[in-house]
């Protein structure tokens, strides 16, 4: 079994590592995959990918680092996977299963049959406690698809709708829930030709199954969020912008050139449309349509904090920023677009995987003399550290040029680049005296091994002068350097487990080397 959990990871994983990419305002991560993505589904800080090959893996966002396998599957296909709670997974096969699993545990604790005989399942969407699925089956010479909605505690279904419904349902387009609410594209001919023209948009509040919003609209594109509905005719450009709470009409308008995408953020309507060579990207207000940008590519809309961001074959605009795309060979359109807190995850074709977020400002605490000035470019900035010789900048991800001065000593001018994803960066300088200035400062070397052994330890160093502490880090591997001006100095080393070292040290302006050795607490048990 073991071995079998191994090569599903193996074949899931990464052609290389996640690459971090960005520029200005976004992060970008990259995850080029062996095997083709059935889907993906997140919930919170992690990615639930399910391949075809019956794998599904974890990734921490947004670094779209590998976690965790999950599970795999050697019987069925996924068609689909739902994050619907902090621990647990709703992936559906395709043969007709859904299974709930406990993601920590990594196991199946609940199946339920979503197909009856002579039904095979092509789309599901699992929300809560609810799965809304589209199912093929025969009808005539050919295949229509029947709507059914599963309960799937009970495993019972508790609607259905197809050709013989007095409300006729022939083939589903789309369907999306949000917020209780289902969205349905559909139709109710089997008339090919009549989807230009005869394709309805449904939606349901799924609490009782009442039908609160239809029109025969055409072939459309259509978005569900907030209590709102936005439809837009894909030929005429004809839209509607609709209070589904309120049971009103918001706006109605006219686009020219192709749709492309529509989507509902905060009570407005977005859409993405081409006219010739050029991609407009509108905003739908309940008084205007308003022009917001043009693009030279452009396929999805998304939602970084709120702004629209433009998702693209090769780049993705954000505020006026451009992302290149390091896209496939031959390049593959978006597909897919799920958001999460930070940002948003991309699926490019079947095997590319993007993670997209704001970029976020790191800590960068440098440590030289006290009181020094510490000039930062870009962008400019300058901070002046304490006492202590510490001083903190928040910068984003980049490089940059550090420049350091105090009066007495050289002027020191170092590169320093803070990575993405890191949490907290520490920059060391170490100014050298000008002559008549300070005495130069002294090196001290510390050496810290377990007594018993003699093999190196971690241990939290602190470093004295008087009273005053000077410095406390830790003794990685048992090795710590520190510049220090010429005194006396009280060093002392302790970990967990071990008894406290102390010794005294003179700093004379060279290379001082002190070993100090941790003693195991020895613990004494008296019998009762």
């Amino acid at each position: 079994m073991r071995v079998a959990l191994l090569l599903a990871l193996l074949l899931a994983s990464p052609l290389l590592p996640p690459l971090a990419v960005g520029g200005p305002n976004l992060n970008a991560s990259r995850l080029e995959t062996r095997s083709r993505v059935a889907g993906l589904s997140v919930y919170g800080e992690r990615l639930y990918v399910a391949y075809e090959n019956g794998s599904v893996v974890r990734y921490d966002l947004p670094l779209l680092k590998p976690s965790k396998l999950i599970l795999s599957f050697d019987r069925g296909e996924v068609v689909s996977i739902d994050a619907i709670g902090d621990r647990s997974l709703a992936v559906a096969l395709n043969n007709g299963t859904l299974l709930i699993i406990d993601a920590e545990a990594r196991k199946v604790v609940r199946r339920v049959r979503l197909v009856k005989d002579g039904e095979v399942l092509s789309r599901v969407v699992v929300d809560s406690n609810l799965a809304v699925a589209v199912v093929k089956y025969k009808y005539g010479r050919g295949e229509l698809d029947r709507l059914v909605v599963v309960d799937t505690a009970r495993g019972a279904r508790v609607f259905s709708r197809d050709v013989y419904s007095e409300d006729r349902l022939v083939y589903v387009y789309d369907l999306k829930i949000n917020d209780g609410l289902l969205l349905l594209i559909d139709i109710d001919t089997t008339c090919k030709i009549c989807k230009l023209t005869d394709t309805l948009v449904e939606v349901y509040d799924l609490s009782n199954y009442t039908k609160i919003f239809s029109r025969r609209v055409g072939e459309c594109r259509a978005d569900i969020g907030s209590g709102v509905l936005l439809v837009v005719d894909v030929r005429k450009g004809e839209g509607l912008l609709y209070n589904l709470r309120r049971r009103e009409e918001v706006a109605s308008f006219t686009l020219g050139g192709e749709v492309l995408d529509v989507k509902v953020e905060g009570n407005k309507g977005y859409v993405l449309s081409r006219v010739k060579d050029t991609l407009l990207l509108s905003r739908v207000e309940k008084s205007r349509v308003l022009l917001l940008g043009k693009y030279k590519d452009g396929w999805l809309i998304g939602f970084l904090e709120g702004k629209p961001t433009v998702i693209g074959v090769d780049y993705i605009y954000f505020t006026g920023e451009a992302l290149r795309v390091s896209n496939l060979i031959p390049p593959q359109k978006p597909r897919l677009l799920v958001k999460y807190s930070e940002g948003l995850v991309i699926l490019y074709g079947r095997r590319l995987i993007y993670s997209i977020h704001k970029v976020g400002e790191v800590p960068v605490v440098f440590e030289t003399e006290e009181r020094a000035r510490v000039e930062i470019f870009p962008p400019g900035i300058t901070v002046t550290t304490n006492e202590s010789g510490m001083a903190v900048a928040m910068l984003p991800p980049g490089r940059y040029e550090v420049r350091v001065v105090k009066e007495g000593f050289k002027s020191a001018i170092v590169t320093v680049e803070v990575e993405h994803g890191v949490k907290r960066k520490l920059v060391q300088v170490q100014l050298e005296s000008l002559n008549g200035g300070e005495p130069p400062r002294g090196i001290l070397r510390l050496v810290v091994r377990e007594a018993s052994s003699g093999l190196p330890i971690d241990a939290v160093v602190e470093i004295y002068r008087g009273d005053r502490l000077v410095s406390r880090d830790v003794a990685r591997e048992g090795m710590l350097s520190r510049a220090l001006e010429p005194g006396e100095y009280e060093v002392r080393a302790y970990a967990r487990g071990y008894e406290e070292c102390s010794r005294r040290v003179l700093i004379k302006g060279g290379l001082e080397e002190v070993r100090m050795e941790l003693r195991e607490i020895r613990v004494e048990v008296c019998p009762v």
